[in-house]
C-alpha cells in the first residue's frame, strides 16, 4: 500500500499586535503629521489601524479626548531647563522656541492646544512656572499674564505652519528668526514689570 504523505504542518498565522491607547496616539500622530488635524476622523485612524471602527472607540470615546491625548503627547517629552527664579527668562524663552518646533509638526494641533489649554496643557510645567516667576518677584496676576502672553503668542506663530514650511519670499528659517525677536521684546517687557512689582513690594513691606 502505498504510504500516506503526511499534512505539511500549516504555518501559525502572525498574531495582530493588540490596539492600546498608545498604538492609537502614534497612528493619529502619523495621521496629523501627513494631512492635518482637521482631517483626523475616527474612521480615517480606524482604516490607518486596520480594526472595526468600534474597537477605537472602545479605547477611546470621541475626536476630542483622542486629540487631547494627542497634544499630551506633543507637550509631554517639552523640556523645562531650569526652575531656578534667575533663569526665567531664559526658561520661557527656550521652553516656547522647544513649543512652536514640536507643534509645528503636526499641522491643527496648535490651535486645538490653545483652545483646549486647560485640558491638554501639562499642569506641572505651569505650575512650575508660575512658583519661579512669583519667586523671581512678579506679582500674582503679573506672572499669569506673561504666561498667557507667551503660549498666545507661540501657539498662533505655530498654528500658521510657517515654522516648518517656506514660504514664497519667506522662508522658514526668517520665521524662526523674527518669532525669536517677538519672545524677546515679550520678555523685555516683562522685565519691565518685573521690576515694577518688585518696587511695589518693597513700597508695601515698609
Amino acid at each position: 500500500m502505498p504510504q500516506k504523505t503526511k499534512p505539511k504542518p500549516r504555518k501559525a498565522e502572525p498574531l495582530r499586535q493588540a490596539l492600546t491607547i498608545d498604538i492609537i496616539v502614534d497612528t493619529a500622530c502619523e495621521l496629523i503629521a501627513e494631512s492635518g488635524a482637521e482631517q483626523l476622523t475616527m474612521r480615517r485612524l480606524s482604516d490607518r489601524l486596520g480594526v472595526a471602527l468600534g474597537a477605537t472607540y472602545h479605547h477611546v470615546a470621541n475626536r476630542d479626548g483622542l486629540l487631547t491625548l494627542v497634544a499630551a503627547r506633543i507637550t509631554d517629552p517639552i523640556p523645562l531647563r531650569s526652575t531656578n527664579p534667575k533663569d526665567w527668562r531664559s526658561t520661557l524663552k527656550f521652553l516656547m522656541i522647544d513649543f512652536a518646533k514640536a507643534f509645528a509638526k503636526f499641522p491643527g494641533m496648535a490651535n486645538f492646544h490653545l483652545a483646549n489649554v486647560e485640558a491638554t496643557g501639562p499642569e506641572t510645567i505651569r505650575d512650575q512656572l508660575f512658583k519661579m516667576l512669583r519667586e523671581a518677584g512678579f506679582a500674582t496676576e503679573s506672572a499669569f499674564t506673561l504666561m498667557a502672553a507667551l503660549f498666545f503668542y507661540t501657539s498662533g506663530v505655530a498654528s500658521t505652519e510657517l515654522l516648518s514650511h517656506d514660504q514664497p519670499g519667506l522662508p522658514a528659517s526668517v520665521v524662526a528668526v523674527r518669532f525669536e525677536k517677538g519672545l524677546d521684546l515679550l520678555l523685555e517687557g516683562a522685565a519691565v514689570q518685573l521690576r515694577a512689582d518688585r518696587k511695589a513690594r518693597r513700597e508695601r513691606a515698609r
